[in-house]
């Protein structure tokens, strides 16, 4: 998986790579640079790419500068570089909820001492940034916090919002938006398998919590970075959950996608 850096819109910039699911499609990973003052990193990627993540990042700004990491959730292709970033940035403090901490001390401990806690709910500043910590739709991770930017009117949405590009697409582009539904419905089946059996409308309820944030553009970790219009995705988002459980291919299956 290569990763490039993206530059976005209003000091935010992407680090962003696309890894091959053999058989399904293609899935981004994305983690966010905010710049400013006091510069902020939303999540540090997966640990097979770090020389090529810290090598990145270096462009974007000098470790011992960074003052924040916020991390969405801790499975590991989100904090797959958090102990090296850590020890890059001195100065940085990690920014998560209390089961996230907990979470990562049996893994990859943090200094108490270098860790902001907050809730959902919880408007924190950033330097220049005002933030505030969001529980999205759906998420994987009992931990898991979305970040919404009310400078930029970014919501940085975790696994939320994600897709899936299907297997023939060897290079980002914009889907149509019925194939759209459909990759996002593929990410739904595998990340959140229980979505299908939820109750319509009390999840309609979790969802009206991101639509009165009226973010202008929606950035997740696992959403190609074409498209971020809220609009688009909350509707794609509330229809992915009429597919099924993913159950992947039998090993057999697996052995000839490897060919």
């Amino acid at each position: 998986m290569a990763l490039d850096v993206i530059e976005l819109s209003d000091g935010i910039s992407a680090i962003s790579g696309r890894n091959h699911l053999p058989g399904v499609g293609h899935l981004t990973i994305n983690s966010f640079l905010l710049n400013g003052p006091e510069p902020t990193l939303i999540d540090t990627q997966v640990a097979s790419e770090q020389v090529s993540f810290v090598e990145l990042l270096g462009r974007l700004v000098d470790p011992e500068s960074l003052r924040w990491v916020a991390i969405t959730h801790t499975d590991a292709d989100h904090i797959g570089n958090l102990a090296t970033v850590l020890d890059l940035a001195p100065n940085a403090t990690l920014v998560t909820n209390y089961t996230g901490f907990i979470k990562l001390s049996t893994h990859s401990p943090v200094d108490p001492r270098r860790v902001r806690l907050v809730r959902s709910g919880d408007e924190i500043r950033l330097g220049d940034r005002r933030v505030t910590a969001v529980r999205p739709p759906l998420y994987d991770a009992p931990e898991t916090l979305a970040w919404f930017d009310h400078g930029s009117r970014n919501l940085f949405a975790a696994d939320c919002f994600g897709a899936i590009e299907p297997e023939s697409d060897r290079q980002p582009r914009s889907l149509p938006d019925c194939e759209f539904t459909d990759a996002m419905s593929w990410w739904v089946s595998i990340d959140t398998p229980w979505a299908h059996v939820v109750d319509p409308v009390k999840f309609r309820e979790t969802v009206s919590v991101v639509e009165k944030l009226d973010p202008v553009s929606i950035r997740a970790g696992h959403l190609p970075l074409y498209v971020d219009d809220p609009e688009t995705l909350i509707a794609g988002l509330l229809d992915s959950l009429d597919g099924d459980e993913f159950i992947g291919p039998s090993h057999q299956e697996f052995l000839s996608l490897l060919g």
